[in-house]
């Protein structure tokens, strides 16, 4: 029992000695740390056991700073502050403070003597600093007291006495952040002693604008010491600019009374001038379009708060000068874009228009002066210069713009006394140099007295920053109001006063009038050109432009500029586009025949035009303008010039004929002898000027260097952009973009050399290859446009200028000149014409064609209407000449002039009509490769033998795309391949393998012809008849592709049906069923195994179809089939001649091919069109190819048939064999016996 009481005492004894002994542990422990590690001086409060003596300094670890008792004595203070004091980031930030302290102790800034103030310091971590380097008078003040470092106080109203401190420091950027730091310059001002010193760390005065608007601020006190930029202590305040500043005696800064008794001029320094040049260009001309202008260039303003710190300011003041409603500038602008660095604006309004006034009571924030900004304190009239039509009632809607008592008496606007006053003044009571001051001006043209009225008073150096709406008198006059579009007619404006809507109105106006007249004269085929200046007429005085208030309206001046600027845009694309679309080689492709008719036309032209000028200036009294006139007339009337012509042969759809392509080439003759003419001229003019030699060579060297740049450069460019593109691929967007903009460069330095805007872009484009890949493009971009927007507002404009009523006696002598003229290039061109043995008739046509007139002579009238060479009258005249000779030019042409009459033939070329031992020819037509395995096909059934060989002329048809005129290029055996034959490659090697695996048998000669689809039935026509060709074979315009879709192009179909009614020879239509992904083999076709029928139901194209079957038959691979259709009526025929013709030419058939087993000869009797419906249904998939004629006669046996007639031009049955339904047959050839024969007026079917 005494035992384990004992041992309980002692394991009792044994804890709390070791807890006594854990407890001192911990004390030791904690002394260590405060002492050793936290340097601080201990305290009862830290549960040390002694006070550190008052002389002991105590080295902080790894500080290197010896701290004072002084220190020491300070750092008492509740738990939080010990926690804060104890801090990494409170010890690296005294560390930093202390540095910079520092460094100012030993410039002599600083000495340990002074009384400190740090401002703005919520921890005290600058006092801190100050006091353990020795500075032990030092206090900071802050919103909120941090004792014992830190005591509460305004930095704006501070609790301490004036001169009280020798040192006073902001850090931490705080300065930055303060929103009236003038207040706080202010009452630094009063606390520092003079002497004493200012240092600031900002992070915001690093630009030149804002560090001088810092210095500014304390102006009134101090003087700069130095400034330098340092490192931060932490990464979001890492470079400082550390500002030093000393207060001394008799400095004052520039207040209100200062700056009133101040020069009128202000200081310029350097930094100002450098943010003026790092704004946005100055615009030193007057836009023609302001407000377009302006919305283009806003994005690019770079505004004084986007490109210097406006921080340092005693205030920020936006005054609105001409504000109108507050969405107008002050809320649409200022306050949604202007950067204002989170400043608070006071904000003026100062508008006169008392219909705003109202607005302004309710918007918070902005001061309205209901007065008008003026050059003094006086009674004004406010004038409102409404648009027209403007209701009188509707104020405030109009621009409003005041004007003295003396100067608004005869003012016919509507107008308000109002008072204005002196703006100048009122800006210099109001605001300082010491604030940020933004201004915008919009008063309709009273800143003309305003601005100066600033610069006198010296008010401007009040203003950082002004945006000036100036207001010039000429546009004024030109083009009231500022706006370009109209709010619209329910707001009560005009459109038509606004040239945006004007132009609107304008464009759909001349386009409606255009189609009108084409409507009306599209039945007499007249060009387009007629119409067009017919437009003009209409438009212009001549018509409904006799009526004032209708050209005022509709085309007032300010209109006509912007469409003078569209016309001569297009003309400079149209004048491109006939350039890429020349193809000067047609020169020499045509032979010497062209060239001694554009020859000999142009100089009978020009010579008998000169002589009879003389004569009349010499015979005949007329006034010096229509003797001027009349050389122009004769430069003009001269000239045949291929844009005009190549338009003209076009328009009238005989631009592939033989006439188009001599006339084509005789127009390129034309314009060489012209522009050496015009050449000739132009540097005769220029010697008897001033300055002759020096402008003579000017002009030759600015000439050579641009043809030199237009050959060597952009031609070479042209044919790499060409090399880069892939066979069958699209010229990239970038070499047109980069083509186009070459050529308006061109144009430009041609205009300003002295050579004028028309040739530039025509030889721009004649450098560049025709068809494609790039001509095409070309064409393909600009054609469209060109061609309907741009020129008819060319032709428009001409009428415009045209007033029939202005004609009078004299003006007529220029007529008598054209008439010469015209006569003579008829004589010039039929006499070469007949030389070159050319029919009298082609001869006369021809010589019309040469005197068209177009498009390039109304540019050329137009330029020297402009030049004044030419008389309002003459103008007139030659524009009514221009008119006449197209109507009458193209009348007689269209009528004289029948190109498919050529190609009636004198015999019969058919192959019914053909000897069974004559070489057979046949034009085969190709628009793509996937036509030749079928026509290959069909050639090899058409039974090619020693006989009667086979001889084929393949005709690749191409559209005509970037070029101007046709082109028929023949394509020889051992040749090398063209540029123009690219296109025709694939083609070419496959009939000429054909031919190779049928040699001796086979003769195939080869074509292509680049031409419209409208006109390419001459060509395919014109080689029927010159090769003599029995037959012509044309794809159908449908094809099956390989999804199984149905292909159709209108534009063959056209060109078949036109074959059709032309040809000089018999006709078939090939359609193949097959799909485009199933090609036939070449290798294979001679071994091949054809099953052919023949359906026969009486008919001139049913014996040539039965004549052509006949000799297929007797090909050893070939199976024939012919199928009579009878009906038990017997009623088969109409006429009875017909009747006996077919049975005697079935007979002959069955005479020959009585002895080939090859050949089955079958009757189907039936009664109706289902019937024959019924037959054809069960041929399918038992034949290769079946063959029909395509015009048979109405009788029972296609009664109703023609009702569904989808494609009249294969006829009743062709139609049905080339329907849907019909698929399982591979191809049909529905044939078309020759129906044109001079002497037959009627042939038999």
């Amino acid at each position: 029992m005494d035992s384990s009481m004992t041992k309980s005492k002692n394991f009792m004894r044994n804890l709390l000695v070791r807890t006594l002994l854990l407890c001192v542990f911990v004390l030791i422990l904690r002394f260590v740390y405060v002492v050793t590690i936290v340097g601080e001086s201990c305290k009862e409060a830290d549960f040390c056991f002694f006070n550190v003596p008052e002389n002991l300094n105590i080295v902080g670890a790894g500080t290197g700073v010896q701290i004072s008792s002084s220190a020491v004595s300070v750092a008492g203070g509740s738990s939080k502050n010990s926690d804060l004091w104890t801090s990494k980031e409170w010890r690296k930030a005294v560390d930093f403070y202390s540095s910079v302290f520092q460094d100012l102790i030993t410039e002599g800034v600083l000495t340990p003597n002074s009384k400190a103030l740090c401002v703005e310091t919520p921890n005290g971590q600058e006092v801190f600093a100050l006091k353990e380097i020795g500075v032990a008078d030092s206090v900071g003040i802050s919103n909120k007291k941090f004792p014992p470092l830190v005591v509460s106080g305004k930095i704006s109203e501070q609790p301490f006495d004036d001169n009280t401190f020798d040192f006073v420091f902001y850090g931490g950027g705080g300065l930055d952040r303060l929103y009236m730091p003038f207040d706080f310059a202010v009452e630094i001002g009063r606390t520092l002693k003079p002497e004493g010193f200012l240092v600031v760390h900002t992070a915001s005065a690093k630009d030149m604008y804002s560090f001088n608007s810092f210095i500014g601020l304390f102006k009134n006190c101090c003087r700069l010491v130095k400034s330098r930029d340092i490192e931060g202590f932490n990464s979001s305040f890492s470079s400082i600019r550390e500002i030093v500043m000393k207060k001394e005696v008799g400095i004052q800064m520039f207040g209100e009374k200062g700056f009133e008794n101040s020069k009128s001029k202000c200081a310029k320094p350097g930094y100002k001038l450098e943010l003026v040049t790092n704004a946005e260009p100055l615009i030193t001309e007057e836009p023609l379009k302001p407000w377009i202008t302006l919305k283009r260039n806003i994005q690019n303003i770079k505004y004084l708060a986007s490109i210097a710190d406006i921080s340092f300011k005693q205030k920020y003041v936006y005054v609105d000068v001409g504000a109108r409603s507050y969405g107008s500038s002050i809320y649409g602008w200022f306050k949604k874009h202007y950067p204002k660095q989170n400043k608070t604006f006071d904000i003026y309004a100062i508008e006169a228009d008392k219909t705003f006034h109202e607005e302004y009571k309710t918007k918070k924030g902005i001061t309205l002066l209901p007065y008008a900004a003026w050059v003094k304190n006086e009674t004004l009239f406010f004038e409102i210069n409404r648009d027209p039509g403007k209701k009188v009632e509707d104020k405030g809607r109009g621009m409003g713009r005041i004007q003295p008592i003396q100067s608004a008496a005869s003012s016919v606007s509507d107008v308000d006394k109002i008072q204005g006053f002196d703006f100048a003044d009122w800006l210099k009571n109001t605001v300082t140099e010491k604030d940020f001051v933004v201004m915008k001006m919009d008063v309709e043209g009273t800143e003309f007295d305003l601005i100066p009225r600033l610069f006198e008073t010296g008010a401007i150096c009040l203003i950082d920053e002004i945006f000036l709406e100036c207001h010039y008198n000429r546009w004024q006059k030109c083009c009231p109001g500022e706006r370009i579009t109209s709010k619209g007619f329910w707001l009560g404006e005009n459109p038509l006063n606004y040239s945006s809507d004007l132009l609107l109105f304008e464009l759909p106006l001349i386009s409606i009038v255009t189609c009108t007249l084409y409507l009306l004269l599209k039945p007499l085929g007249h060009p387009a050109i007629v119409y067009q200046i017919l437009t003009g007429l209409v438009l212009g005085p001549s018509c409904l432009g006799r009526s004032a208030r209708f050209m005022t309206t509709v085309f007032p001046v300010r209109g006509k500029v912007i469409l003078e600027t569209y016309a001569l845009f297009g003309f400079i694309l149209f004048q491109f586009v006939i350039g890429v679309r020349m193809d000067p080689k047609i020169i020499t492709e045509g032979g010497k025949r062209p060239i001694i008719i554009g020859l000999v036309g142009y100089l009978s032209a020009i010579s008998f035009g000169a002589v009879t000028t003389v004569l009349l200036r010499t015979f005949v009294k007329m006034d010096v303008g229509v003797s001027r006139a009349l050389g122009i007339v004769v430069g003009t009337e001269s000239m045949s010039d291929f844009t005009v012509i190549s338009c003209f042969l076009a328009d009238l759809k005989i631009l592939n004929t033989e006439i188009g392509r001599i006339a084509s080439a005789s127009s390129i003759i034309s314009d060489i002898c012209t522009f050496m003419t015009l050449t000739t001229f132009k540097f005769g003019y220029l010697a008897t000027k001033d300055k002759a030699l020096e402008n003579t060579i000017g002009l030759a060297t600015s000439s050579i260097l641009l043809v030199g740049f237009i050959v060597f450069f952009i031609r070479p460019a042209v044919k790499w952009v060409i090399r880069k593109t892939p066979e069958g691929d699209e010229v990239k967007e970038i070499y047109v973009f980069g083509i186009i903009i070459t050529m308006f460069i061109c144009v430009y330095v041609s205009q300003i050399t002295g050579q004028g805007y028309i040739m530039a872009p025509f030889f721009v484009g004649l450098v560049i290859p025709d068809g494609p890949p790039l001509g095409s493009a070309l064409i393909d971009k600009l054609d469209f446009f060109v061609t309907v927007l741009f020129m008819p507002i060319f032709f428009t404009l001409c009428g415009l200028k045209t007033d029939i009523y202005s004609l009078d006696r004299d003006v007529f002598i220029v007529h008598i000149v054209t008439i010469a003229c015209f006569l003579a290039k008829i004589i010039g061109t039929i006499v070469p014409s007949l030389y070159c043995s050319m029919p009298i008739r082609d001869a006369f046509i021809l010589s019309l064609i040469m005197n068209s007139k177009g498009v390039i002579e109304l540019g050329l009238y137009n330029t020297y209407l402009e030049d004044q060479m030419l008389s309002r009258q003459a103008f007139t005249l030659l524009m009514i000449s221009v008119l006449v000779i197209t109507v009458i030019v193209s009348r007689i042409v269209q009528t004289f002039y029948n190109p498919s009459r050529q190609y009636m033939s004198y015999r019969r070329r058919t192959i019914q009509h053909a000897k069974r031992d004559t070489e057979l020819g046949i034009l085969t037509c190709v628009h793509s490769e996937d036509n030749v395995s079928s026509l290959i096909q069909l050639m090899e059934m058409s039974n090619p033998k020693k006989e009667h060989p086979l001889h084929i002329y393949v005709l690749h048809l191409v559209e005509l795309v970037g070029r101007a005129t046709s082109l028929l290029v023949t394509h020889h055996r051992h040749g090398k391949p063209s540029s123009r034959s690219i296109q025709s490659e694939h083609i070419i090697k496959a009939f000429r393998y054909y031919e190779e695996t049928r040699q001796g048998l086979v003769w195939v000669d080869l074509f292509t012809s680049i031409s419209p689809f409208v006109t390419m039935h001459d060509d395919v026509c014109s080689l029927a008849l010159q090769k003599r060709t029995y037959l012509v074979i044309l794809p159908f315009h449908k094809r099956w592709v390989a999804d199984g879709a149905l292909e159709s192009s209108p534009a063959i179909r056209n060109l078949n049906c036109n074959v059709l009614e032309k040809a000089p020879c018999s006709v078939g239509i090939l359609i193949n069923n097959r799909s485009m992904s199933s090609s036939l083999k070449l290798e294979s076709v001679e071994k091949q195994m054809y099953c052919i029928a023949i359906l026969f139901f009486g008919g001139a194209d049913d014996r040539e179809a039965l004549s052509y079957a006949a000799r297929m038959a007797e090909h050893p691979n070939v199976r024939l089939t012919m199928i009579r259709f009878t009906s038990k009526e017997h009623i088969m025929y109409n006429d009875e001649s017909v009747r006996l013709l077919d049975v005697e030419f079935l007979n002959e058939f069955k005479n020959e091919t009585l002895q080939n087993d090859r050949v089955w000869a079958k009757e189907e009797i039936v009664t109706d069109g289902s019937g024959v419906i019924s037959v054809i249904t069960s041929m399918q998939n038992a034949y290769d190819l079946v063959i029909v004629g395509r015009r048979h006669m109405e009788t029972s046996l296609t009664t109703g048939l023609s009702d569904w007639t989808e494609n009249p031009e294969l006829g009743v049955i062709g139609d049905i064999l080339a329907g849907p339904e019909f698929r399982g047959v591979p191809s049909v050839l529905v044939i078309q016996q020759q129906s044109r024969v001079w002497g037959m007026q009627n042939v038999e079917f």
